[in-house]
C-alpha cells in the first residue's frame, strides 16, 4: 500500500468527463462504507455545476447499500438529473431491490446516456 492517502481512495476512483450535455462521472473499483462518502460528495459538486450526471459504473467491482444510500441522497430533488450508465447486472440488481421505485435512469451505455438526456432517444 502507498505512503499516502486513506483506504476508501485505494478502493475507490472517479474521473471526470465533459461530454455535453452532462458531466460523466466514470468510477472504479470498490463502492462500499469506506468509499460511498467520496463518491456521494463528488456527485453532490457535480450536480451543483447545474449539469445532468452520468455515473459510468462499467468498472465498478463491488457495490454495496452504501453505494445505492449515495446515490439516493444525491438524486433526492434531483432524480432526474442523475443517469447510471453500463451498470454490472449486479450492481443493478441492488437497486432494484434496494430501491425499486428509484427515479434514476439506469441505461446501457454513456452513449445511450447522453441521447436520452438529449431527446435523442429512451431506450431501457
Amino acid at each position: 500500500m502507498g505512503t499516502s492517502g486513506n483506504a476508501s481512495e485505494s478502493l475507490i476512483r472517479i474521473t471526470i468527463e465533459d461530454r455535453l450535455p452532462a458531466s460523466v462521472a466514470r468510477v472504479s473499483g470498490e463502492v462500499d462504507v469506506t468509499s460511498a462518502p467520496r463518491l456521494q460528495a463528488e456527485l453532490f459538486r457535480l450536480i451543483a455545476e447545474g449539469r445532468p450526471v452520468i455515473l459510468d459504473l462499467a468498472d465498478v467491482s463491488y457495490f454495496d447499500l452504501a453505494g445505492v444510500r449515495a446515490i439516493e441522497a444525491v438524486a433526492a430533488g434531483n432524480g432526474a438529473s442523475v443517469v447510471l450508465a453500463s451498470a454490472p447486472r449486479a450492481v443493478i440488481r441492488i437497486l432494484e431491490i434496494v430501491w425499486p421505485e428509484s427515479p434514476v435512469r439506469v441505461l446501457h451505455s454513456v452513449n445511450e446516456a447522453i441521447a436520452h438526456l438529449t431527446g435523442g432517444g429512451d431506450r431501457p
